[in-house]
């Protein structure tokens, strides 16, 4: 499926679109499209991350963020903000030094800072999450074998932010574990 805004733009990039089930047949009555406004988020996946891999999967979701720009809006309208995910199964990395390529990236295109990547999980070594108290801001956290647990926990919070749900799974984690943060 991919999706799309009233405009008719519709960004090639993503792997994975979760969205709202509006009706069972959506995709079928839309041609393989889902309107922007269903979006809950974005998954692209990837495997080894180099830098070469970091800028093309930055610039699929760039494109992808740019849903609705295009669109008319009516009086009072609001931008709905789609949260991007990025699923790596390794990196050559340190975490420092991704953190610091993704700011690197951004600024040097000049993108604006609603067009970054919100949650970004390299498969049992750590996460990276967009820090949305500052621009252009990341944490970065070591969360090894807890990896795919934090990942799912935090797009959960992502993926849940207009259903203000109460459920809470941080609730649930048992262990005290302290994760090195960059």
């Amino acid at each position: 499926v991919r999706p799309i805004d009233s405009s008719g733009f519709s960004p090639e990039g993503a792997d994975l679109v979760a969205f709202k089930g509006y009706c069972r047949d959506i995709m079928k009555l839309m041609g393989g499209y889902v309107p922007c406004e269903l979006v809950y988020g974005t998954f692209h996946i990837i495997g080894e991350l180099d830098r070469n891999t970091l800028h093309e999967v930055l610039n699929r979701i760039i494109s992808v963020k740019k849903l609705n720009m295009f669109a008319q809006e009516d009086e009072g309208d609001e931008k709905k903000h789609i949260p991007s995910f990025i699923i790596a199964t390794g990196m050559s990395y340190t975490f420092m030094e991704l953190k610091n390529d993704i700011i690197n990236y951004y600024m040097s295109k000049g993108i604006d800072y609603s067009q970054e990547l919100d949650l970004l999980a390299v498969l049992g070594r750590g996460i990276i999450v967009k820090n949305w108290r500052e621009k252009r801001n990341f944490i970065a956290i070591e969360s090894k074998d807890d990896t795919c647990m934090w990942f799912c926990i935090l797009m959960n919070e992502y993926l849940d932010i207009d259903e203000k749900s109460s459920m809470d799974l941080r609730k649930y984690i048992k262990n005290d574990t302290v994760y090195k943060e960059y």
